[in-house]
């Protein structure tokens, strides 16, 4: 996974949940693992969320497929004492989930599972990070599986203009590989040895964070946490490293001669995740370009007269490097007039802000909040994140309290402050019409965005 499609989730899982916890505390294990301890009393599964650092993906001697290859194939291929099928044959029967998420940053470690089934789900999870199988015939398997979806993936609309982007913005540096999975001959060269390197250097006890929620006490989860590392490598610190990033505003057009349809994107650079006002920035973005309703969607149906599913989303490459993203097709034959109008309408959104009132705004979200207030797995997901973000834990913690705290003024200064302005946008065009836009640069090739 990419972050394209991790920080999402990772946002949706932000947004997912509201429980005032009767005790959030952090804890350390007698095995010396630090950990948080969320108490949800008469919940019937518990959840423990892991985030291992990693900087795999800013290492240009690194295979960039190898984590997303190897996440999968440690899941699927079995350990030592577990044959694959039966794992998958145990976890159906018990109702216990286990995942891993790949990010330039962090490796995402999930587990559910009933009290009831919690010896044995351990038991398999930690015998899969200790000593992985790593078979050979699962990963021939999980290569054509990955590289089939990339290859997909690369054929969506737009896509070719979205790797351009990334070209434009992070240029030769191995971050651009790793977000943008496009050398599907880097995943068919994934080894073994590569793959059990990576589980080596990453899924190790060296200061994970780790989240558990749950009906458990501490002795409980004590237990759950030194089961799960019990003879787990030791593992290195890792090793932070700087990436540079060019948003500066450019206006790309990506020729696809064999392309039935034209998408226009607009990107633009938002503040890290450390800054928080996640809610402001998706009450605005969703008055912007989410539904029928959205300024973007009546600008297009209004002043162009199409009925185009044009959207405002937004995305991170890392922690850092987050983005506000306007994009959908268009027909080819209006795309420079489409580039007015919707850099008129986001203009003038910046301006005016969102014309409905806060409450309206803040509706579906506090629906969607109230019905997961129960979720163990949002929970921790959410307690995780506000550490990895370095924002403040407290012993009882309210999502719902953060969507409450958004008001009409603070609506208003994130607007202004903090998403770009119209000609800060870069804009990516991927069109069958190599003179689409007027001025733009054109390219025949992802990676010659760079010289734009």
């Amino acid at each position: 996974m990419t972050y394209r499609t991790i920080f999402l989730s990772l946002v949706i899982g932000v947004m997912s949940c509201h429980t005032q916890a009767s005790d959030v505390a952090r804890q350390v294990s007698p095995g010396g693992l630090d950990y948080t301890l969320i108490k949800m009393p008469g919940n019937s599964r518990v959840s423990v969320q892991i985030a291992w650092p990693t900087n795999w993906a800013f290492n240009k001697d690194n295979n960039q497929a190898v984590p997303h290859v190897g996440a999968r194939l440690l899941l699927a291929g079995g350990a030592t004492d577990y044959s694959p099928n039966d794992v998958i044959e145990r976890f159906e029967d018990m109702g216990s989930e286990a995942y891993l998420a790949p990010t330039a940053e962090y490796i995402f470690g999930t587990i559910h599972f009933s009290p009831t089934h919690q010896d044995e789900t351990l038991d398999i999870v930690n015998a899969h990070l200790k000593q992985p199988a790593l078979e050979q015939r699962w990963l021939e398997r999980i290569r054509g599986q990955f590289s089939a979806q990339m290859s997909e993936a690369g054929m969506a609309p737009g896509a070719t203009g979205f790797n351009a982007s990334r070209w434009a913005i992070f240029g030769e540096q191995p971050l651009r590989e790793a977000l943008s999975m496009d050398d599907i001959k880097s995943i068919d060269a994934v080894t073994q040895d590569e793959a059990q390197s990576w589980v080596d250097s990453v899924l190790t006890r060296h200061e994970p964070i780790i989240v558990i929620a749950g009906d458990v006490g501490v002795h409980t989860a004590n237990e759950i946490v030194d089961t799960i590392f019990e003879n787990v490598r030791d593992g290195e610190a890792v090793e932070t490293v700087s990436v540079d990033a060019d948003f500066s505003p450019k206006r790309i057009v990506m020729h696809t001669p064999d392309a039935q349809t034209s998408t226009v994107s607009f990107i633009g650079k938002l503040p890290p995740y450390q800054e928080g006002f996640e809610f402001e920035d998706h009450l605005l973005t969703t008055a912007l370009g989410n539904g029928p309703q959205s300024v973007l969607a009546e600008a297009v149906r209004e002043d162009l007269r199409a009925s185009y599913a044009y959207q405002a989303g937004m995305n991170a490459y890392t922690i850092d490097n987050r983005i506000l993203i306007l994009t959908g097709q268009v027909d080819t034959d209006k795309l420079a007039e489409a580039e007015t109008v919707i850099r008129n309408a986001y203009d003038e959104f910046l301006k005016t802000g969102p014309a409905e009132e806060l409450t309206q705004l803040q509706a579906p979200f506090r629906e969607h909040l109230t019905k997961l207030e129960n979720d163990t797995g949002s929970m921790a997901y959410n307690a995780l994140l506000r550490q990895l973000y370095d924002q403040k834990l407290t012993s009882e913690f309210s999502v719902l309290d953060t969507l409450d705290a958004v008001t009409e003024q603070t609506l208003e200064q994130r607007l202004a402050l903090s998403f770009p302005k119209t000609d800060e946008l870069i804009v990516i065009v991927s069109s069958p019409d190599e003179n689409a836009l007027k001025d733009a640069c054109v390219i025949t090739e992802a990676r010659q965005a760079v010289d734009c």
